[in-house]
């Protein structure tokens, strides 16, 4: 299984059905109760791909766009948005998915083995889920496995860092007022869990980085007020986002990170003309 849900269109899903498992979102835009269980989803993704049983990969997780392939969805008694349903190989067997969509559900609905001690283990994992309107706390042992797939916004703080308190309130301003419900807004305690910080080289908190499938895409340095952060969040949702000059001033406030301070000087170019 890849590292991403797979988009399907009637063609692909009668040609890799013959041999593959298929768990199918059936979903159409616009739809914010769509958005947010593929984001649940990209958590299941993320947990089937770290667990310690390989048959676990013969699922093949994936999206369809009813509104483009409505057909296929009423012949399979899609009705209502969004539905779920397991496909058995051969495409033709299927059974769909009732009850409240939640990872642990989810995981009990797909019958897979060596994911441990469901619903006992809920909690645990339930940290690594991305809820709609909240700030995702990340922790080491689930970092990587938590952002494997998916698009990620995340503030690397310390607690001792006076700018970091001051962009608390406003991380979580920016999270509650998301739209995309497919971008989660996490954060990383560089000092009460600091591996990951040194793995990614962070040397200065606030630090704020884009990810999109676990790989770093872009360094947020701009103004770290809430209008600022939902435009950028906007541009990169977009694909229009350009960068900032940046400057920085730094204070030591703890033992290998420094607390940052940003000037950011914006530079217009017009027809060759820098004012």
């Amino acid at each position: 299984m890849g590292k991403s849900i797979v988009s399907l269109n009637p063609e692909s899903f009668e040609s890799a059905s013959k041999s593959r498992i298929f768990f199918v979102e059936f979903y159409v835009p616009g739809c914010s109760s769509c958005s947010r269980l593929y984001v649940l989803l990209t958590n299941l993704l993320a947990t089937i791909e770290h667990s310690s049983n390989n048959n676990n990969n013969n699922i093949t997780i994936a999206a369809m766009d009813c509104e483009k392939h409505e057909k296929f969805c009423i012949d399979r008694n899609i009705s209502s948005y969004p539905s779920l349903a397991l496909f058995e190989k051969g495409g033709t067997q299927y059974k769909l998915f009732n009850g409240s969509a939640e990872l642990y559900t989810l995981i009990k609905f797909l019958s897979l083995p060596n994911i441990s001690n469901y619903p006992a283990d809920r909690v645990r994992r339930a940290e690594t889920s991305c809820t709609p309107g909240r700030v995702l706390k990340l922790k080491s042992d689930t970092f990587r496995a938590t952002i494997a797939s998916g698009r990620f916004f995340i503030k690397f703080f310390s607690s001792t860092c006076h700018y970091c308190t001051e962009l608390a309130p406003i991380w979580t301003e920016l999270a509650k007022g998301l739209t995309d419900q497919t971008l989660c807004i996490a954060e990383y305690d560089c000092v009460s869990e600091r591996s990951i910080c040194n793995e990614l080289n962070i040397k200065t908190v606030p630090t704020i980085l884009w990810f999109q499938d676990g790989r770093v895409i872009q360094r947020y340095t701009g103004a770290r007020h809430i209008d600022n952060l939902r435009t950028f969040v906007e541009e990169m949702l977009n694909g229009t986002y350009r960068s900032a000059a940046l400057a920085t001033i730094t204070v030591n406030r703890a033992p290998s990170i420094m607390c940052t301070a940003l000037v950011f000087v914006y530079i217009y170019i017009t027809q060759g003309y820098y004012p």
